[in-house]
């Protein structure tokens, strides 16, 4: 399930329940109480995750943070695993660009 899609559950439908428990922690209050719109969200886990990787580059990816990346997938039912993160491989592509004219801003859309 992508994070949008979590989002739209968390808030607008009846499948809460199949939220992961990380996530549904970070759409609710302390008491259990499910947050409605407008409520303040804080991510804390995704907090600490972006102080390691600025703090240690890459390095923070491959000191704690690819288990903490496999520990999650698997709780939410799926199979990655560290041979996966150990063979993957990075693509580079040129992005397709196309820019138009708003009412005010000239805009750049990219899309691979």
């Amino acid at each position: 399930m992508s994070i949008s899609r979590a989002c739209t559950v968390a808030f607008l439908d009846d499948s809460w329940n199949d939220l992961p428990s990380n996530i549904q922690a970070i759409y609710s209050f302390p008491n259990g109480t499910r947050k409605q719109l407008g409520d303040l969200v804080q991510n804390f886990l995704l907090a600490d995750t972006l102080e390691k990787i600025a703090a240690n580059g890459s390095r923070a990816f491959y000191m704690d943070l690819s288990q903490s990346i496999i520990d999650t997938v698997q709780e939410a039912g799926g199979i990655l695993d560290a041979a996966d993160l150990a063979n993957y491989q990075v693509k580079v592509e040129e992005p397709v660009s196309a820019s138009f004219n708003g009412e005010i801003h000239q805009h750049v859309v990219l899309g691979l």
